[in-house]
């Protein structure tokens, strides 16, 4: 078993893309609008039945694993929770090797900072943690290099 993308529900795909394509470096893989015409992904996304949308598959790397989407429904999307999000609720950590640059960037392109860039545990590296102009929470975490595969494994 392997995560290949957990896709998102988003108000406005442009303020999507410019944190996670323009700031977070994500490349785009796909682009893609249709009639979500599948019962099952109505379902899965809590849309009407034959309602259109726009999807975005954004990709980390040169990877098929652990990739990142958003949707965009034509109807009405309700706004990002304020304080305790629900159950169930994602939040996404990112390994970042430019927090510094990226701190600044993200905050401009609309992002709320809720804490950091500050130092983790001892032996920990640096952490900035976020929300998005549509809600969806990250966390940067700061390395010297980016492993591809889980350390001590």
């Amino acid at each position: 078993t392997a995560l290949w993308r957990a896709t998102f529900v988003v108000a406005d795909m442009d303020k999507a893309l410019a944190v996670w394509r323009d700031v977070l470096g994500f490349t785009v893989a796909y682009t893609g609008g249709s009639t979500l015409d599948d019962a099952r992904l109505t379902a899965l996304f809590g849309l009407n039945p034959g309602e259109k949308a726009q999807l975005q598959v954004l990709i980390s790397g040169n990877s098929a694993l652990g990739n990142i989407g958003f949707l965009k429904p034509e109807g009405a999307v309700a706004p990002p929770p304020g304080g305790r999000v629900a159950s169930g609720a994602p939040a996404v950590f990112i390994k970042t090797t430019r927090l510094d640059a990226q701190v600044p960037a993200l905050v401009a392109a609309g992002c709320t900072l809720i804490a950091g860039p500050e130092a983790g545990a001892p032996g920990r590296t640096r952490m900035a943690w976020f929300v998005d102009p549509n809600g969806v929470r990250f966390v940067l975490t700061e390395r010297t290099t980016i492993e591809t595969t889980y350390p001590n494994r």
